[in-house]
């Protein structure tokens, strides 16, 4: 498979993070209809794939040799990875749920985690726009 060119500037980031956001809603619209709400996982799954593989290990490792003087920046990029590695092995465990045939009792809890996953990408997404674009941003200027 192809490598990904990483992001380059904060527009591309912002596209993919209303992709993203858009992508949550569309599933949101119809969450108490687990079995409709389920129609839109595919388009929320290729939307976090890409936006997730453009923020990849080398991407935060030409992030971090351009800040490789400034400790702090350093620390919150690596923040940044661990957190984008934690958030991935939720989604999956998510996907493993709900990514196939459903039983009943598993389209009640739907709702719910779909939720809970939802409040932990917009999360992210927020702390990307505190914290990772002012990075990408000041890198762009240099």
């Amino acid at each position: 498979m192809p490598s990904v060119p990483p992001y380059k500037d904060i527009n591309s980031v912002r596209l993919a993070q209303e992709a993203v956001l858009g992508a949550l809603q569309n599933i949101q619209a119809h969450v108490r209809d687990a079995f409709e709400a389920r129609k839109y996982l595919a388009g929320l799954n290729d939307t976090l794939q890409a936006h997730w593989e453009k923020q990849g290990e080398a991407f935060y490792a030409q992030l971090s040799a351009d800040y490789a003087g400034d400790t702090q920046a350093c620390k919150m990029l690596e923040f940044l990875l661990c957190d984008l590695k934690d958030l991935k092995i939720s989604y999956l465990n998510f996907m493993d749920r709900y990514d196939g045939l459903w039983q009943k009792p598993q389209a009640r809890r739907f709702p719910v985690e779909f939720n809970d996953l939802a409040r932990q990408i917009i999360t992210r997404v927020k702390i990307e726009e505190e914290y990772l674009l002012p990075l990408i941003e000041k890198k762009s200027c240099r």
